[in-house]
């Protein structure tokens, strides 16, 4: 027991479990990996931070890099783990999985304190509050679960509409009349820069959008971005870390700013 109890005296060190029978492979970021003679759940009770993605597969949240959604109904999805593993996603656990990888990102090192802040008070009159649209174009499903979670949390005035691609906003902004267009929209990157970079351009030499505060946000190794989305007329380019934990910290700081000090400009369309 003491030889189990060892292998995982360091949750740090431990990216995933996988399980075989009564038995699970333990593997470690420094690419050693541990067969114990104990099945996976012994292992899901002893690593509560820890998220079963699959009956066979145990994660260290800090290790999960991006995932896929299943391509069509009963089919599973992925989930893409930074040392370049991927690991299947049983369809019943997806949704759950995406919430559990928002309350783990949270969490500190400790396992305790959350890395968000409270916001004031939010509801200081009862009266109704008309709903700014915040447009959000994102691919990575997992950070878009986490732009949507944190204006959720702490932006409720704020009504969020996420698009999985720049031509989905397009098309919707194209469509959309003056009254009901959002007061800001936030652009990402992603791993297609430039096409993200046409699509800000076309935003803001477009009459009715130009005025529309719109911010692009790109991983910090894309620091190339900078001056490329100022001079197509982005309002803010932000970089920010890969780790989902962080990314959501630098999140958070930009929102506070952009959604609570700034005043976005209200010919855009509000939710009553």
């Amino acid at each position: 027991m003491s030889c189990i109890l060892d292998s995982i005296r360091q949750p740090l060190q431990i990216v995933y479990l996988q399980g075989a029978s009564n038995y699970t492979w333990i593997h470690y970021r420094d690419g050693q990996k541990l067969l114990l003679s104990k099945p996976l759940l012994y292992f899901e009770t002893a690593l509560p931070n820890f998220l079963r993605v699959h009956k066979t597969a145990l994660v260290n949240p800090r290790y999960i890099q991006d995932v896929t959604a299943p391509p069509r109904r009963k089919m599973p999805g992925h989930i893409h783990l930074t040392n370049g593993i991927t690991l299947p996603v049983g369809r019943r656990r997806w949704h759950p999985l995406l919430q559990d990888i928002h309350q783990a990102v949270q969490l500190s090192d400790e396992g305790r304190t959350t890395f968000y802040t409270h916001p004031a008070t939010r509801a200081e009159s009862t009266q109704p509050v008309a709903r700014q649209r915040l447009y959000v174009a994102m691919a990575n499903e997992i950070k878009a679960g986490l732009v949507r979670q944190l204006i959720e949390d702490h932006w409720p005035e704020w009504g969020i509409h996420v698009f999985n691609s720049g031509s989905g906003l397009l098309k919707t902004l194209a469509a959309s009349e003056e009254t009901s267009l959002p007061g800001m929209i936030l652009l990402d990157a992603g791993p297609q820069p430039a096409r993200s970079l046409s699509v800000l351009e076309t935003i803001k030499n477009a009459g009715k959008l130009k005025r529309i505060p719109t911010l692009l946000m790109a991983e910090s190794d894309h620091g190339d971005l900078v001056e490329q989305g100022y001079a197509v007329g982005a309002n803010s380019v932000i970089l920010h870390p890969t780790h989902p934990s962080h990314f959501v910290q630098a999140l958070e700081r930009v929102c506070r700013y952009w959604l609570r000090m700034v005043s976005a400009p209200r010919f855009a369309g509000c939710l009553n």
